[in-house]
């Protein structure tokens, strides 16, 4: 409910624009015209314009300070049992996802990736990974080292073969145990909290680094030619993922082509760096690649939450209801 108001403020401000666009061209007054399923229409006559097209004209226009919201009883869709689109594609296995994602001549990769945020390549032997019946070639990559092969299976065998070292990282050594002892003295510099009364609560709490845990890995297929870059892939981010894409193939942006598929669990981790990876893949082997991370990868390599410590004191009543609460925190922000 924390957006309701100033995103209705929002929508309002700009249905006003859109109307007053209307009325300006048809030389009428916007009290004489409505709004209507992605339309402005002129009371008592067939004529209707599309927001898009009065956008332009309606961008020009002042913004309203305080623009008139809807009231509710005009909602016709707020509050009202909606089917779901895409419900019957999902139940029936027609919605494409990036795993199912397939391209004529398509080769498979997956990747080894520093154990440590932000670990770099020390050295590494292609030759196992090469020796492995399908492997078509080991390119390095953003964060590691991508095994390309014929099959998903032969890469990821090729990827099990190959002799890599990785060093450094900003994360190496830490541990639950140290995090968890830095988060409690971070909550005793604080002070413990004094709550009296003739039942008291005293309780501490430790919530350690959670992956997200998606149903379907990170994956995405990348198509590099010389004059064209087209990309699938299952992203919160294709802006992200097609001007990456046209810095890493020197490409003009408007040559790149990102088709945003399904995505099989997102919750803020579909980014873009799996997509960077398979269009260097693709770049390295000239054929279009489709690159899947191991759930060994995925997992180890997921954007967590944060961890955190909460130290409450809690006075309950006599009916066993918190009376008072006092509660402690120690954990770094979950945004920065």
């Amino acid at each position: 409910m924390k957006w309701w108001e100033p995103l209705s403020k929002t929508g309002a401000a700009a249905r006003s624009m859109l109307v007053q666009a209307a009325a300006n061209r048809w030389q009428v007054s916007p009290g004489e015209c409505q709004t209507s399923a992605g339309h402005v229409l002129y009371a008592g006559s067939d004529r209707k314009l599309s927001y898009g097209e009065l956008a332009t004209e309606a961008a020009k226009l002042e913004v309203p300070d305080d623009p008139r919201c809807k009231d509710r009883s005009q909602y016709r869709l707020v509050g009202k049992p909606l089917n779901r689109l895409n419900g019957l594609a999902k139940v029936t296995g027609q919605a494409q996802f990036g795993i199912d994602v397939k391209v004529p001549g398509m080769l498979y990769a997956t990747v080894r990736q520093s154990p440590v945020f932000g670990g770099e390549i020390l050295r590494y032997e292609e030759s196992s990974a090469l020796g492995v019946k399908g492997v078509v070639g080991v390119f390095e990559i953003l964060n590691g080292v991508a095994v390309v092969a014929e099959k998903f299976w032969q890469a990821k065998r090729g990827a099990e073969a190959l002799q890599i070292e990785f060093h450094g990282g900003r994360s190496a050594g830490l541990n639950d145990v140290d995090l968890e002892q830095q988060l409690t003295e971070a909550l005793d510099d604080l002070g413990k909290a004094e709550v009296s009364g003739e039942k008291v609560l005293d309780v501490e709490y430790f919530l350690p680094y959670l992956a997200h845990a998606t149903m379907e890995p990170m994956n995405c297929t990348a198509d590099v030619h010389k004059d064209r870059c087209e990309v699938w892939v299952p992203t919160q981010f294709p802006e992200v993922v097609r001007d990456k894409s046209a810095e890493i193939t020197g490409l003009d942006p408007e040559q790149v082509t990102v088709h945003t598929t399904y995505l099989g669990g997102g919750f803020g981790r579909r980014d873009w760096d799996f997509a960077v990876q398979a269009v260097q893949a693709s770049k390295a082997v000239g054929r279009p690649v489709k690159l899947i991370w191991t759930r060994e990868e995925d997992t180890q390599h997921d954007f967590y939450r944060p961890a955190y410590k909460s130290r409450l004191q809690v006075e309950l009543d006599k009916n066993g209801f918190p009376k008072s609460w006092k509660h402690q925190l120690a954990g770094p922000s979950a945004i920065s």
